[in-house]
Order: C-alpha cells, then sequence, then structure tokens
C-alpha cells in the first residue's frame, strides 16, 4: 500500500513539478491559485485545465459567466497584443 502512495505521489509530482515550482517560486500570479485575488490591471487571464473535477468545474464556469469574462477570439487578442486594442478589464478571458 505505502509502494502504491509513494509511487502514485512520484508520478504526480514528475506531471506537475513545473506547476509546482512556478506556484513556491512566485511565477504564477495571485489570481491562478488564491481565490479572491485580483488579477492586475491590463493583464489578460488565461485559463487552461489539463484535468477537471467536475463539480469544482462546475462552480468555476459559474464563476467567470457571473463576472462577465468572455473568450477572446485570436484576432481580439492579437491586437491587445500589438496595443491596437486594451482589454475590458475583467472581461477578457
Amino acid at each position: 500500500m505505502y509502494r502504491d502512495i509513494h509511487q502514485k505521489f512520484a508520478d504526480t509530482y514528475r506531471k506537475n513539478k513545473d506547476d509546482v515550482r512556478a506556484i513556491v517560486t512566485g511565477l504564477y500570479p495571485g489570481f491562478a491559485y488564491r481565490r479572491g485575488s485580483l488579477l492586475p490591471a491590463g493583464e489578460i487571464p488565461v485559463f487552461a485545465f489539463h484535468t477537471i473535477v467536475p463539480d469544482l468545474f462546475e462552480e468555476q464556469l459559474a464563476y467567470l459567466s457571473a463576472n462577465n469574462y468572455r473568450t477572446l477570439d485570436a484576432e481580439e487578442f492579437h491586437q491587445i497584443i500589438v496595443g491596437n486594442r486594451q482589454p475590458v478589464e475583467r472581461r477578457d478571458a
């Protein structure tokens, strides 16, 4: 049993080690992993879900919807990146 738990932990760490390091060293902004953290002004949040827990995922999508987040298409994103358009606070995701 211990061996199975150890192996699962080792596999999980190997798969997620870059994310763990980024959180611990502060490379990820707080809004990415702390509830209630604000996105810095002018930043575009990008969400990528590699695995999901259905109930939590539903809660996260409901939060985004309730707070008027929407998806940018490639052209909108490009226009923001090159400075031809400003992101709309809390609405571009």
